[in-house]
C-alpha cells in the first residue's frame, strides 16, 4: 500500500469500520483529501454497505454522477448473502427513481431468488429483525411497481412470498 494513496487508505478505513479515521482523512488540512463519488463506489464494491449508508447521509449532494454504476452494484448486492439488508435498502431507496428497466428486473430476480431459497441463502436469514427487513423489501418492491406498473403481477408474487416468510 502506498502511504500517499489516500483513496486506498480511505477504503481500508471503511472496510475496517474506522469512522473517526475516515473523517480525519477528509477533514484534516494536512491531507488535502476531498471526498469523491469514487470513494463511495469503492466502499460499495467492497461490500461495506453500512459504511456506504453513512457516507450517503453525509455526502449525498456529491453522489449524483455515477448513479447507474451505484444502482448496478446495489442490485447485485441483493444476490449476496452477507446481510446488511437495511443498509442496502436505505441506499437503493435513494437511487430507485433512476433505476432502468433492466436494473429493475435484475433486482426482482435477485430478491425472488433470495426469498425463495429455503436454505442459508435466504435473503432474510441473516437479518436480526425479519419483520423490519421484510417491510423494507416490500417498500422497495412498491417503489419499483410505481415506476414499472407492468411488473405488478411479478412484484405481487414476490411480495406474497416475503409475507409468508415473515
Amino acid at each position: 500500500m502506498d502511504p500517499d494513496d489516500m483513496r486506498e487508505m480511505f477504503l481500508l478505513f471503511a472496510i475496517k469500520r474506522k469512522i473517526k479515521l475516515m473523517s480525519f482523512l477528509i477533514n484534516d488540512s494536512n491531507f488535502n483529501m476531498e471526498f469523491r463519488e469514487s470513494h463511495f463506489l469503492d466502499v460499495l464494491e467492497n461490500s461495506a454497505y453500512d459504511m456506504a449508508a453513512l457516507l450517503l447521509r453525509e455526502y449525498f449532494l456529491k453522489l449524483n454522477e455515477e448513479a447507474d454504476k451505484t444502482i448496478n452494484l446495489l442490485v447485485n448486492s441483493f444476490s449476496e448473502t452477507n446481510g446488511m439488508l437495511e443498509s442496502k435498502s436505505y441506499i437503493l431507496k435513494r437511487y430507485i427513481t433512476k433505476m432502468t428497466y433492466e436494473q429493475a428486473t435484475s433486482f426482482l430476480d435477485a430478491v425472488e431468488k433470495g426469498v425463495k431459497n429455503t436454505s442459508r441463502g435466504n435473503i432474510l436469514i441473516l437479518s436480526l429483525n425479519v419483520i423490519k427487513s421484510a417491510c423494507l423489501l416490500i417498500e422497495l418492491l412498491e417503489k419499483v411497481r410505481e415506476q414499472y406498473t407492468f411488473l405488478e403481477r411479478r412484484i405481487e408474487e414476490i411480495k406474497n412470498a416475503i409475507i409468508i416468510i415473515a
